[in-house]
């Protein structure tokens, strides 16, 4: 934080005003050795009344195929 704070004075103004925004739904990958590549989505929520709680909600849209020894 401090070195952003050095480098880059809008990020100062931000942080002083709280303008930093704060992702609560959108996409991850992930690489699995297994696997492969897995694709989530992801929503973030507060409940009301707890402020300090944030609760993820992971999602894969598609299950993968699973490698060629996996199948039956």
């Amino acid at each position: 934080m401090g070195e952003l704070m050095l480098r880059c004075p809008e990020f100062s103004d931000w942080w002083g005003d709280h303008r930093v925004l704060r992702r609560t739904h959108g996409g991850k990958g992930y690489r699995h050795p297994l696997i492969g590549e897995l694709h989530f989505s992801y929503e973030s929520l507060q409940p009301p009344g707890g402020p300090d709680q944030t609760l993820c909600v992971y999602n894969v849209g598609r299950a993968p195929r699973p490698p060629r020894r996996w199948r039956c």
